[in-house]
């Protein structure tokens, strides 16, 4: 029975760091509370409840085994999928950029080599 009581308090302990997993990438993918949008805030208060039910769990280890390996199996998931978005959503970010940089340079271009008499009429 020893066993099972350090088993399912490793796991435990695993489900926690999941949600801190979920709470930090939100905080470093946004870096401040007021750019959060509405799908992080529900993902950032998911990561809480995460993180305050297992605080609140650890004090009683009387469940089953299976039953900590497939609630850690969620957070797992959850987490790996929240990074996964957020790698995501950073790449998307940076093409957008180039994207944006290459049509200021097209823009450039254009009003660098469009001849006066073509600028006097547009005005």
């Amino acid at each position: 029975m020893d066993f099972v009581y350090d088993a399912v308090l490793f796991l435990r302990i695993l489900e926690l760091l999941c949600g801190l997993l979920i709470i930090g990438t939100l905080i470093k993918k946004f870096k401040d509370f007021k750019k959060f949008t509405e799908g992080a805030i529900l993902i950032f208060i998911a990561g809480l409840i995460i993180v305050f039910k297992q605080l609140f769990d650890l004090s009683e280890l009387n469940t089953t085994l299976p039953d900590e390996f497939f609630n850690l199996f969620i957070y797992l998931f959850f987490a790996i999928g929240i990074l996964y978005f957020s790698k995501r959503l950073t790449m998307f970010e940076k093409k957008q950029e180039r994207h944006l940089e290459k049509l200021e340079k097209k823009r450039e271009l254009r009003e660098k080599y469009t001849p006066k008499s073509i600028k006097k009429k547009n005005k």
